[in-house]
């Protein structure tokens, strides 16, 4: 899978581990392709199920090592920019899911401007 040269973000990332719910190890990268749901605030006490049932953002995260506590920086790049513009800023923060299973929590700590067409 090709490396994100011009994200359209930069998040910090932490893999839960298989006793939280997650992976058995971090995916191997450096490029990982999943679904995103962004955490909105109330979402879990207003949407049942989520973040299973919550809206879902195509998402790919470009990453060179994995700390031994499961975190990592990563280069962030959706597949749609017009559906997760209002979404994509600093500070804001998205789960990482691999089906209804929530495997990551990202942070976004800058964006881009390139990310739109």
């Amino acid at each position: 899978m090709r490396r994100i040269e011009r994200p359209m973000a930069v998040a910090a990332v932490h893999w839960f581990s298989e006793a939280e719910g997650g992976r058995p190890t971090p995916p191997p990268g450096p490029t990982y392709a999943s679904t995103a749901v962004f955490v909105l605030g109330d979402d879990q006490a207003l949407i049942p199920g989520w973040p299973s049932k919550g809206e879902h953002f195509s998402v790919l995260l470009d990453f060179d090592e994995v700390d031994a506590e499961g975190d990592c920086e990563a280069k962030v790049e959706f597949i749609s920019w017009p559906l997760v513009s209002d979404y994509l800023r600093p500070g804001a923060n998205f789960i990482v899911t691999e089906g209804p299973r929530a495997v990551a929590m990202a942070r976004v700590d800058a964006t881009f401007d390139n990310g739109s067409p």
